[in-house]
């Protein structure tokens, strides 16, 4: 992981076209998963009902919002959906978005849809698998709050081909690719909008043995040894136990109690 090394902290009121701007907790316990990160960052955890009765656990950090948590129903189990960490594009015009993610060989999962007044949504599976959203606002701009302590910081795409993968992203969310070489995965792109770096991609070898290309997000943790035991405490287990990534920061990479991964990043700059 390659972050921009003097990367602000944000207080968010709009995001640009093709930057990260909502994540989503999908878990097999909601209310286990919320109180997680509850206890692991400090967030605030508020239960929401939908118009279709659907709820969710809204968390939060400082009274700004980051994301939700929410129960995966049974036909996603059946399928073979795991706990996981969902990402939110924010997009201009979602059904353009979408089509266009299809011209360059991605599939619609669901979508395009309106959830209530919030927004128009669709989920999307790349081309080599990695399941994402995009998300047009209306009522609902997404985070309110972003690289700042105990918030999501980065956002990172794991591919076994990052330079295709870079075309296809770029095609319909309008990334600008920025490449570097990373010591362990050899060339790391960066992915930037609107003049700011938001997230990256880093290419799959050997050591990731038959894991399917992800996406991933970083919180940022002040401490990231304390944050990773704390982590254990509570139930979670360790992927890659804490390392010092030059000159980005400290790293490493967690999984929580229902097994969805994270990375803790302190950020060198």
């Amino acid at each position: 992981m390659e972050p921009c090394e003097n990367a602000a902290n944000m207080h968010i009121a709009a995001f640009p076209h093709g930057a990260p701007c909502w994540l989503d907790i999908a878990a097999t316990g909601r209310v286990a998963a919320a109180r997680f990160y509850s206890d692991l960052f400090g967030w605030e955890v508020m239960e929401s009902t939908m118009p279709d009765g659907h709820v969710y656990s809204v968390l939060g950090s400082a009274g700004k919002r980051l994301g939700i948590a929410y129960q995966l129903k049974p036909e996603q189990k059946a399928a073979g959906v795991t706990p996981h960490w969902e990402i939110y594009f924010r997009v201009d015009d979602c059904d353009t978005a979408a089509a266009k993610a299809v011209e360059s060989g991605g599939t619609i999962l669901a979508g395009p849809m309106e959830i209530s007044t919030l927004g128009r949504m669709a989920s999307i599976r790349d081309l080599e698998g990695a399941v994402f959203s995009i998300w047009q606002p209306r009522s609902h701009q997404g985070a309110q709050v972003w690289r700042e302590p105990d918030a999501p910081t980065w956002v990172e795409l794991a591919a076994r081909d990052t330079a295709k993968a870079a075309a296809f992203y770029a095609s319909f969310l309008g990334w600008n690719v920025a490449e570097q070489v990373h010591p362990q995965a050899g060339i790391y792109r960066r992915f930037s909008v609107a003049g700011s770096d938001w997230g990256g991609l880093i290419q799959m070898n050997d050591q990731w043995g038959d894991m399917p290309s992800h996406w991933s997000v970083y919180f940022q943790a002040s401490d990231v040894d304390a944050t990773a035991a704390r982590v254990k405490e509570l139930g979670g287990s360790w992927f890659v136990p804490p390392f010092d990534a030059p000159p980005v920061g400290r790293i490493a990479m967690m999984a929580d109690p229902q097994g969805a991964g994270f990375y803790i990043i302190r950020l060198t700059a």
